[in-house]
């Protein structure tokens, strides 16, 4: 049975494949928090620090990402819903592009809070 998704907060529906050993693990960490299983993912998606290697697969990896965004925002009419989800998506990537490029590390590589 289908539901109706129109109303809910959270109206979108993220699947990835695991293995048992990491479904395994996973529950047990989701239990060891207290938190519901798909609070525990989404907290942990969200608050997880990412970092930019130096690497030249990395870096072409974003450089083929952000000359997707660049090509989609040069044949995107903005007026429509496809267009402004698109910014949508650019905005979000610079600001995760901006405090990535704010954090501070040491010589040894460690964040400095």
């Amino acid at each position: 049975m289908k539901q109706c998704n129109a109303n809910r907060k959270r109206n979108k529906l993220v699947n990835f494949w695991v293995t048992p050993d990491e479904i395994a693990l996973i529950e047990t960490r989701v239990k060891l928090t207290g938190l519901a299983k798909g609070e525990y993912l989404i907290e942990t998606l969200l608050k997880q620090d990412i970092s930019i290697s130096a690497g030249k697969y990395e870096s072409d990896r974003l450089s083929l990402q952000l000359s997707r965004l660049s090509d989609a925002l040069s044949h995107c009419d903005m007026n429509t819903e496809e267009g402004k989800m698109l910014l949508d998506e650019c905005k979000l990537l610079f600001q995760e592009l901006i405090k990535i490029l704010k954090k501070k590390v040491d010589v040894n590589g460690k964040d400095i809070e």
